[in-house]
């Protein structure tokens, strides 16, 4: 079954280190990674791409779920709006409950507070307890939310 997982860590370097222990996954065939984000909230709350790895097709849904959580936690564009980021956040998290619930986005944004990293993804796993134990290892909680199936494809390291 295809989820979003969103996997939150004190600092950038554990960040790249759960990424890392991400690829692992995927090459052992634990789980299946479509496509990857890393991201890091600010100081101010804005949330940033660092990084990302979208598997065309396959990765659309990661990419969009980051592209509306940016906007929710007031993004780049958001910033320059200022007193508009009240309606264009409203907006967002209308666009964002079409792809995750609101229960997703309570837990994503109580543990990436400011100053922390998370790499977003979209995974096919069989069972939780193996992304749950490796990333904990590295200092990572991770909140998931199911999603429809969609085409199987795989994710390519690049």
């Amino acid at each position: 079954m295809n989820k979003f997982a969103a996997i939150v860590f004190p600092d950038e370097r554990s960040a790249y280190e759960g990424l890392h222990a991400l690829r692992q996954l995927h090459a052992e065939g634990t789980l299946t990674v479509y496509g990857t984000h890393v991201v890091k909230r600010d100081a101010s709350g804005l949330l940033h791409t660092l990084k990302q790895n979208d598997q065309g097709p396959i990765g659309l849904g990661v990419g969009a779920l980051v592209g509306g959580l940016l906007g929710l936690f007031g993004g780049p564009v958001g910033a320059a709006l200022g007193a508009a980021v009240g309606g264009a956040a409203g907006g967002m998290h209308d666009e964002l409950h079409n792809i995750v619930s609101d229960e997703f986005l309570e837990r994503l944004e109580q543990n990436l507070s400011a100053g922390r990293f998370a790499v977003i993804t979209e995974i096919s796993e069989d069972w939780v307890a193996p992304l749950d134990a490796r990333m904990a290892e590295l200092g990572g909680t991770v909140v998931r939310e199911e999603r429809e199936p969609f085409a199987e494809g795989c994710w390519r390291s690049g």
